[in-house]
């Protein structure tokens, strides 16, 4: 987030690397992320990954001029083809940075921290001259306001511009960038930009997931209908530095800290957030009627339904799809508001005939 050589982190900067020091972020991330179509990645080359062996690797050599360099986190996990780490064909490097604003030169950075990491594997020992080396995986995590838009590839950086105006100057311009690609470095990168996410569905058990929408959350009202999805994660330390984290950013101190800490530690947690969310939920749903009043009613219904959406993912999981058209069909805030008092009650089956009988009936009228 900040640069390679700041050497006073800011506390975001840091709460973002220890929720990242867990292994199941840095899987999650690749599982549901990285994948296509909305990834690089194909499902059979991450299904080949064996994560049990996921591990951190230090992440701090010496650059030229006997500078020390740092990137923010680096990986390594075997394929499951390979028998042990000596097949350095059969390994993955990740290198993980985080990123709170756009970095137009992050190319060039991530291809530097690259570079870096396999010289430290030669002058380690542990790549022989002219053998096999490891891969590289970069990852850019991105949490900024504002879209991702710095060149991902190295070779977007190195083009020469000759002229324009003149027909032959853009011949001559496209004629040297086909002559000298081949001799460009092409290193890549990709970025997991959080706000392209935010409108997504939540994933059930998945990290990422519920880090990006806890990230995205403005109030505690929209933090407390993400715990679910905090709650459902296995790894009980990464869940508790994710919402200490979500508490410090949304400055939530005091009672209403304390009562989320024991929501999100409770074992009965489903039947005990029902209740307690309730108020929350008709809190968030008033907010969304009053933004339909300072908006417009169709802008104040579109929060509304989004809302909704989220909290049925979050209590039911897959499957709730077959609420989207249903809920696009509902033109009356008051009617959106039963459906969130529905949703905290009811199981999916119920919710879902209950919405279609109300507006079957509103068709009749």
């Amino acid at each position: 987030m900040a640069s390679s050589d700041d050497t006073s982190r800011r506390p975001h900067d840091q709460a973002f690397k220890a929720i990242f020091s867990h292994r199941r972020m840095i899987e999650d991330a690749l599982r549901g992320y990285a994948v296509r179509p909305g990834g690089p990645l194909h499902p059979r080359t991450v299904a080949a990954l064996d994560f049990d062996t996921l591990e951190r690797l230090p992440t701090e050599w010496i650059g030229d001029g006997f500078r020390r360099r740092q990137g923010d986190q680096a990986w390594r996990l075997r394929f499951r083809w390979a028998q042990d780490w000596a097949a350095l064909g059969g390994c993955l490097l990740i290198l993980v940075e985080f990123q709170s604003r756009p970095d137009l030169d992050m190319a060039l950075r991530m291809a530097g921290y690259a570079l870096g990491l396999q010289r430290e594997l030669s002058a380690a020992g542990v790549v022989r001259p002219g053998g096999p080396r490891p891969p590289v995986f970069p990852l850019v995590v991105y949490n900024g306001p504002r879209r991702w838009n710095a060149p991902t590839e190295l070779s977007a950086l190195a083009r020469p511009e000759l002229g324009a105006g003149a027909a032959e100057d853009v011949a001559d311009d496209r004629r040297a960038s086909g002559d000298l690609a081949a001799f460009q470095l092409r290193h890549a990168y990709f970025v997991l930009d959080f706000e392209s996410r935010r409108g997504d569905d939540p994933r059930p058990g998945n990290a990422m997931s519920a880090l990006i929408g806890m990230e995205g959350a403005r109030n505690e009202a929209e933090l407390v209908a993400w715990l679910k999805a905090l709650v459902s994660l296995a790894d009980r330390g990464l869940a508790r530095t994710m919402l200490e984290w979500a508490l410090r950013r949304l400055g939530i101190t005091g009672a209403k800290a304390e009562e989320m800490r024991a929501m999100a530690s409770l074992d009965e947690f489903h039947s005990q957030l029902e209740e307690r969310v309730k108020g929350w939920t008709e809190k968030w749903l008033e907010q969304g009627r009053a933004e339909g009043v300072e908006q417009g009613i169709e802008q104040g219904l579109a929060v509304q339904r989004k809302a909704l959406r989220r909290q049925a993912a979050l209590r039911f999981g897959p499957g709730t799809e077959v609420l989207h058209p249903l809920l696009e069909r509902m033109d009356s805030p008051a009617r959106l508001a039963d459906v969130g008092e529905w949703l905290i009650v009811d199981t999916l089956e119920q919710l879902v005939a209950k919405v279609e009988a109300t507006l079957a009936e509103a068709d009749r009228r």
